[in-house]
């Protein structure tokens, strides 16, 4: 939560970036994974592929997919994707990739 109006526009230090994006990005994409699969209504054992990204990258290890397999309780034979970086086009990668890997595996 943010305290102070002025933080909203600071820049953060990497340092500060890094356990910002760690702690509320994994958090959101989480959220985002167990509504998708909620709404999906299948087990979890029947996922194949995870495919993850972000427009803005960092360094981070473990990476966040893998934390994301953890998180969410999927097999770790889960095939993972992740493109960050890319900025706008990075969603637009990902849903072609997924496209692909979902025709070739019905």
């Amino acid at each position: 939560a943010i305290e102070k109006v002025d933080d909203i526009f600071r820049r953060f230090s990497t340092t500060e970036y890094l356990l910002h994006r760690k702690t509320n990005l994994v958090g959101l994409a989480q959220s985002a994974c167990e509504l998708a699969l909620e709404r999906w209504g299948r087990p979890r054992s029947d996922i194949t592929h995870l495919f993850w990204g972000t427009m803005t990258g960092a360094i981070d290890s473990p990476t966040i997919d893998v934390e994301l397999v953890k998180r969410l309780g999927l097999s770790r034979n889960v095939e993972r994707t992740s493109i960050e970086g890319m900025g706008c086009l990075t969603g637009f990668r990902l849903l072609s990739l997924a496209s692909q890997v979902s025709r070739g595996n019905p």
